[in-house]
């Protein structure tokens, strides 16, 4: 059920709306082999908007701020360069401080969505 959890039905949606998923699997040894890939892809590749576009292993391994600060510093840059394109400096996405699925005494908010103080 998708309000179970959501970091756990995440994948489950991915899986369900890629082009390359077969109808059906022979073997269980070809569905395991289909979701190793699309699990690798998904958590070292694959670059998730409720975390500031980046990936999950980034994260968990705990390189979000070296990339956020990497980004920032190619967002820097640029403007520097091309000063026209902007009316303030750009800034790079930053991961969420708070993630609920049921936040409590405000109900429910989707996950990633900042909560108001």
């Amino acid at each position: 059920m998708s309000s179970d959890n959501a970091f756990s039905e995440a994948p489950c949606k991915t899986v369900q709306h890629r082009p390359d998923f077969p109808q059906s699997f022979g073997p269980i040894q070809d569905a395991r082999a289909y979701l190793a890939q699309l699990f690798r892809w998904h958590h070292h590749e694959h670059r998730h908007a409720g975390i500031g576009l980046l990936k999950p292993a980034d994260v968990h391994y705990g390189r979000a701020q070296r990339v956020i600060a990497g980004r920032q510093n190619v967002l820097t840059a640029a403007s520097a360069d091309h000063p026209e394109r902007s009316h303030r400096p750009p800034r790079a996405p930053s991961t969420p401080t708070e993630v609920w699925i049921n936040h409590p005494g405000t109900g429910s908010l989707p996950v990633g969505q900042p909560t108001t103080k």
